[in-house]
């Protein structure tokens, strides 16, 4: 019983959306974490019997590297945005101190290998 209670919870779990839910037919499902995972939002793996040659691993490893470029996209462009804490333009929000962690965003570098930096020192702009 405590093995389904823990399946049903990886189950519930990875099945949440992390983005918007559209109500649209024709817009793209919400990003989960089964995304992936498993490469969709669903916790039943592809039906199948797959041959154990090379061509086959070398096609799973070409759809695995392209699920999570995928995801990586979705995750940079849906996910992420979300996070970000909205603010009136007239309003202010606390500014960046010095010894804060930061994400240093490089779209040139490959997904997930964007480094993590502290900042130093600031350099206010004319705006404050």
């Amino acid at each position: 019983m405590q093995a389904l209670d823990k399946s049903l919870q990886f189950i519930v779990v990875n099945s949440r959306p992390l983005t918007h839910v559209a109500v649209t037919p024709e817009a793209p499902e919400a990003l989960t974490p089964n995304h992936l995972l498993l490469g969709a939002n669903s916790h039943v793996p592809a039906p199948g019997a797959f041959a154990e040659d090379d061509e086959h691993a070398r096609q799973h490893w070409r759809r695995a590297q392209y699920l999570a470029d995928e995801f990586w996209r979705r995750w940079l462009h849906e996910y992420l945005p979300l996070l970000q804490q909205r603010r009136e333009p007239h309003t202010t929000g606390e500014p960046p101190r010095i010894g804060d962690l930061v994400l240093i965003c490089d779209n040139n570098l490959p997904r997930n290998t964007w480094p993590r930096g502290k900042v130093s020192a600031l350099h206010p702009g004319a705006d404050g």
